[in-house]
């Protein structure tokens, strides 16, 4: 029996848009998270293949564990065949741009590589390849059809979410970023007796918040608390309050326009954290010569 597909009437946006999102393009036979990998092989076996190409092994050297020639091998970690079975290090499987896209959790490669046999260990070199956390190959024609899946709807539904709620991504940057402002605080009193509300202006017009092109930083020095804002468009935004006085830094609000906030806002707090570590070395150094020059005067005093 042929099946047809015919295009559906709009009669609701919302229905449309979650229609496009995460029904259109999905294969019917996604519905099941195991795939049976026939009697040669387990699902072991196949996740212990796909963990040590990640590792550098090629097929050559695990034919002498495996029962099979190089090019079997090579199609099973290359993800042509076995392509629905629940890999239990995969953290997604996305069509991207005509393409089937795998992607490994790097953590879990690791602890999966950790628990399996010396035997299989020995065949690589113990370094795991990053580049191979991500496998690309061409999409089957039997994915290209459409077809309704529920389970796997609530599955990419809950891992958007997931990727949306950036509440413990922000605590992060809240930290290091009160962090920051309270040495940088600290170190400008020290050396002209200016704080963040001094008269003239916010210290962001003179560069001191200016960690990457990516994120614009402006304080509003205007009332009792300095009001941070932090824009990271396209992927999010964030206000804070800081109180010099106090050197307490709260979190006001913030919003996320994209799953990709998560990986920026830690990449701006690794930013933020290296220029907490050059102040500490900074002040550090300051001290240091402070305590030569007190150090040298008080022995050419006891000298004379």
């Amino acid at each position: 029996m042929n099946l047809t597909t015919k295009n559906l009437t709009n009669i609701n946006k919302v229905a449309t848009e979650v229609h496009r999102k995460y029904v259109a393009g999905t294969h019917v036979g996604e519905v099941f998270s195991k795939e049976k990998c026939g009697k040669k092989y387990s699902k072991e076996d196949v996740e212990n293949m796909i963990c040590l190409y990640i590792y550098g092994v090629y097929a050559t050297r695990m034919m002498s564990v495996y029962d099979g020639d190089s090019g079997e091998l090579c199609r099973i970690y290359r993800r042509y065949v076995f392509r629905n079975l629940n890999i239990s290090f995969q953290k997604s499987k996305k069509k991207i741009r005509g393409k089937m896209v795998f992607e490994y959790d790097k953590e879990k490669v690791i602890e999966h590589f950790n628990n399996i046999s010396k035997e299989l260990q020995s065949l690589s070199n113990g370094v795991l390849l990053e580049e191979r956390l991500v496998m690309v190959t061409k999409i089957l024609k039997s994915e290209m059809y459409w077809g309704a899946c529920c389970m796997n709807v609530k599955e990419r539904i809950k891992q958007d979410i997931a990727n949306l709620t950036v509440t413990e991504e922000i605590e992060m940057l809240r930290v290091s970023l009160k962090d920051y402002m309270v040495k940088l605080n600290n170190y400008l009193y020290e050396q002209g007796g200016m704080t963040f509300d001094y008269y003239g202006g916010c210290f962001h017009h003179h560069g001191y918040f200016d960690f990457d092109k990516n994120y614009l930083f402006t304080l509003d020095c205007d009332g009792r608390l300095v009001t941070v804002r932090v824009y990271g468009s396209p992927y999010f935004d964030v206000e804070f309050k800081f109180y010099a006085k106090t050197g307490n830094l709260t979190h006001w609000s913030h919003s996320v326009k994209s799953l990709q906030a998560k990986d920026k806002i830690k990449h701006l707090v690794g930013l933020i954290d290296k220029q907490v570590k050059d102040l500490q070395w900074i002040h550090l150094s300051w001290s240091m010569l402070k305590w030569l020059v007190v150090n040298e005067i008080s022995n050419l005093n006891s000298r004379s």
